[in-house]
């Protein structure tokens, strides 16, 4: 049977450092783009690494990329190399009070590269 690790955005009631959510990752690299408003974000150290990307077309009320959901299903599976792409799920105001989904699309490449299991067990 594999255990499934739950991972929180806060240990012992403050909010944790990448480090302490992800103690086996050694170091990262993340490419983002978005489609609809052409932004990038790159990051290529872990102390860098938020929790989640805010959408940037200007419409959109409410929008996130969420980076930890991805890592999460990254580091329970062991992945070192993963590509892909998510919507937002923010809303756009389309007229007075009528609102549609955001158009806008995260499209992501992560590279990661783990301790060895020696190094992360204390």
């Amino acid at each position: 049977m594999t255990k499934k690790i739950i991972r929180r955005g806060l240990v012992f009631g403050k909010p944790a450092v990448f480090e302490e959510i992800y103690p086996e990752i050694e170091n990262i690299k993340i490419k983002i783009k978005e489609t609809e408003s052409g932004y990038f974000t790159y990051f290529d150290k872990k102390e860098s690494v938020p929790p989640f990307i805010k959408c940037h077309n200007p419409l959109c009320r409410g929008g996130i990329f969420s980076i930890r959901k991805v890592l999460d299903e990254m580091v329970s599976k062991r992945e070192t190399y993963k590509k892909g792409g998510s919507f937002c799920h923010g809303r756009e105001r389309a007229g007075r009070k009528d609102f549609r989904l955001c158009l806008n699309r995260f499209e992501y490449e992560i590279t990661i590269k783990y301790k060895n299991i020696n190094e992360t067990k204390d």
